[in-house]
């Protein structure tokens, strides 16, 4: 199975996962589960899909997608990172890895994320509305506006992006169990810590490191 790391474009994530007989059937099912809030039984699923095909991105971060939602922000970061390894045109991941660092008030760091996805997807309009948020944080109004204006343009014309991706805040599931959470299996990316992941990112956005 390919590994898909920087400037590695030779196959998409989704050419990936047609080589996966029944991967769309199993995405397809946890994708409905994690639509209606089912988020562990849609975490438990997807990681089933991961320990089968641990490269594929787009079931990596929607199992991030489902940690989040149930308040595991140490494994959904994890999840969007490797994520974002793997497929770094993965537009959902690098707009979700961002909403953990604007959650940490890492402004900078967000903002780059939000960047980066847009230029690979320039009417990703969830992105759009994140980088609005980033930007009314710092106090830069004037790109709050436009970019929030985008994404209702976006919106309006059809074009927005589906968003099971977004992570929304305040839709923890009722019968979560912190105890009884599936883990993330431990790559050898994400699961190196917090200074290491942080590093490897900022070098991925082209940040100065040394």
């Amino acid at each position: 199975m390919p590994v898909y790391r920087e400037g590695d474009a030779t196959m998409t994530t989704e050419e990936n996962q047609e080589q996966c007989p029944g991967i769309d059937e199993a995405i397809e099912k946890a994708d409905e589960r994690l639509a209606v809030g089912d988020n562990w039984e849609a975490l438990r699923l997807y990681l089933e899909i991961i320990e089968e095909d641990p490269e594929n991105a787009y079931a990596i971060n929607k199992a991030g997608v489902a940690y989040a939602r149930m308040g595991e922000m140490e494994h959904a970061e994890r999840c969007f990172y490797d994520a974002v390894i793997i497929d770094h045109r993965f537009v959902p991941a690098l707009s979700n890895l961002g909403n953990i660092f604007l959650d940490r008030e890492q402004n900078e760091i967000a903002i780059a994320l939000y960047r980066k996805g847009l230029r690979y997807d320039p009417n990703y309009s969830v992105a759009h509305n994140n980088i609005a948020a980033a930007y009314k944080r710092i106090g830069k109004i004037d790109k709050q506006v436009n970019h929030f204006k985008r994404s209702q343009k976006i919106m309006a014309f059809g074009r927005g992006r589906e968003s099971p991706e977004e992570m929304v805040s305040g839709s923890e599931d009722r019968d979560y169990d912190p105890e009884s959470v599936p883990r993330r299996p431990r790559r050898r990316f994400g699961c190196l810590g917090g200074l290491v992941t942080l590093i490897g990112l900022l070098a991925l956005l082209g940040f100065a490191v040394g």
